[in-house]
């Protein structure tokens, strides 16, 4: 607990005294190097360096939020959090599960709103370079050794927050398992997934500032950020990041997106009507382990089974572990899925809010692509791809810790970025009237200048 002191302590100094984006930036940092998972109790509140930090800066920067215009994500994320609590209580689950229920405001909504407030606008993405920079070099290097070495460089701290013990190379569901001869991955986390999560958002900024860093150091920067995503030895956050990089190119083909969505749609169709299996089966094929995307798409037909009992509020703290008998015969559920948890637990009413979020803010960067000038569009892209990288990786992931924090950050800036192409200026008309049309044929440019300076050479030159 003093070590979480001392390090809040440290960033919030730091964000006290640079610039909103480049605060955002450290609180990045903090929620990836150091464990979120060791808390300070304050009453009835378990206080991780992150939620420190992130309440340093919505004071900090709290006069900024009369200048940010309003967008629907922000009531559609204040509506899932209150509907997440109230479905809780009316389901009568317990008190534990009530009052950890309201304090994911402290990871969920109060994130957001600083992101929102620290990315008001473009100049803020730059300030973000260099702790994005350290950041991802850091991660990179920490997460390279721990999967050489085979050796949880916080192991002190996962085993003390009351974990259990698990031998390298023996771990079952994630944490201390070995591919490929390495160790996965999780550094500060609670699982190799949350991690890969986390860092994938991470990527996904520093492809943002392509225009902020020098080429080289933009490159290294993403590949560092790539690193800490490959080591994490999991399926869910390398799909996540190859969506990302296959969504890029579309930043300047823009035209392709409604065909390739359209083809899209037609292949799982075809496949729908041409295979044995619904199209969703075919992540069995592509996945790093087969059995384990068997189990991600029967999830998804168990969760439409059992929707009548859920859909409301949710379970709350009820046991639903008969899920796994309906699944593959085991006495327990893995929900690798957010959005079938979120559901789960709050109630389809809950997911919707969060989903329709993400849909929201990609709706309305389609919508106002045209008013960003070209070095906005692909800052706005990145985020947007991020976010779409995300959402879609969710359907085999569910998200805690670092991975949730970092994508509410990531959800509040890409709403910020939204509103961005309101400071662009618009070019002014052009003119019109008969002063215009001398113009357009050089008639009413310098004296002889244009069409008629040729004539006139012509002419002296035919006369000699």
């Amino acid at each position: 607990m003093l070590g979480t002191l001392l390090v809040a302590a440290v960033a919030i100094g730091i964000v006290l005294w640079v610039r909103p984006g480049a605060g955002l930036a450290v609180l990045i940092a903090v929620t990836l190097l150091w464990p979120e998972y060791v808390r300070v109790p304050m009453g009835i509140a378990q206080m991780s360096a992150p939620r420190f930090v992130a309440i340093a800066l919505v004071l900090r920067h709290a006069s900024r939020w009369g200048k940010l215009r309003q967008h629907p994500v922000d009531w559609l994320v204040l509506a899932g959090y209150l509907l997440s609590v109230l479905s809780v209580i009316a389901e009568g689950a317990s008190t534990r599960l009530i009052t950890s229920t309201i304090g994911r405001f402290l990871d969920t909504v109060l994130i957001y709103a600083a992101a929102r407030l620290c990315l008001a606008t473009y100049e803020d993405v730059k300030a973000m370079r260099w702790p994005l920079v350290i950041t991802s070099f850091g991660i990179a290097l920490m997460s390279c050794a721990e999967a050489v070495s085979k050796e949880w460089i916080f192991k002190e701290f996962y085993f003390s927050a009351g974990n259990a013990d698990v031998t390298i190379g023996e771990g079952r569901g994630g944490v201390g398992q070995t591919r490929w001869g390495m160790l996965r991955a999780q550094l500060a986390t609670l699982h190799p997934i949350y991690f890969g999560v986390a860092m994938t958002v991470v990527m996904g900024f520093t492809l943002a500032l392509r225009r902020s860093l020098p080429s080289w150091a933009w490159l290294a920067t993403v590949l560092a950020a790539a690193a800490g995503v490959f080591f994490s030895l999991s399926s869910g956050p390398w799909t996540a990041a190859l969506i990302l990089l296959l969504l890029l190119p579309f930043a300047r083909l823009t035209w392709l997106i409604k065909p390739s969505l359209g083809l899209f749609a037609l292949l799982c169709a075809a496949l729908e009507v041409l295979s044995n299996r619904h199209f969703y089966y075919l992540i069995c094929y592509i996945g790093l382990s087969g059995e384990t995307a068997w189990y991600r798409v029967r999830l998804l037909e168990v969760a439409a089974h059992y929707l009548p009992e859920y859909w409301l509020f949710g379970y709350g703290d009820k046991s639903w572990e008969y899920w796994g008998l309906a699944i593959d015969g085991r006495y327990f559920i893995d929900c690798v899925n957010n959005y079938i948890f979120i559901a789960a637990m709050y109630g389809v009413a809950t997911m919707g809010c969060y989903l329709l979020a993400k849909i929201i803010v990609l709706w309305s960067i389609a919508k106002g692509w045209k008013k960003l000038d070209r070095e906005r569009r692909w800052v706005v892209f990145s985020l947007a791809a991020s976010v779409m990288a995300i959402a879609l990786a969710e359907c085999s992931v569910s998200i805690f810790g670092p991975a949730l924090i970092l994508n509410a950050v990531l959800l509040g800036a890409t709403v910020s970025a939204t509103r961005w192409w309101v400071t662009v200026p618009v070019p002014a008309p052009a003119r019109r009237g008969p002063l215009a049309s001398l113009q357009a044929t050089g008639f009413a440019g310098q004296r002889g200048s244009g069409p008629r300076r040729r004539f006139e050479g012509r002419t002296l030159e035919g006369n000699a």
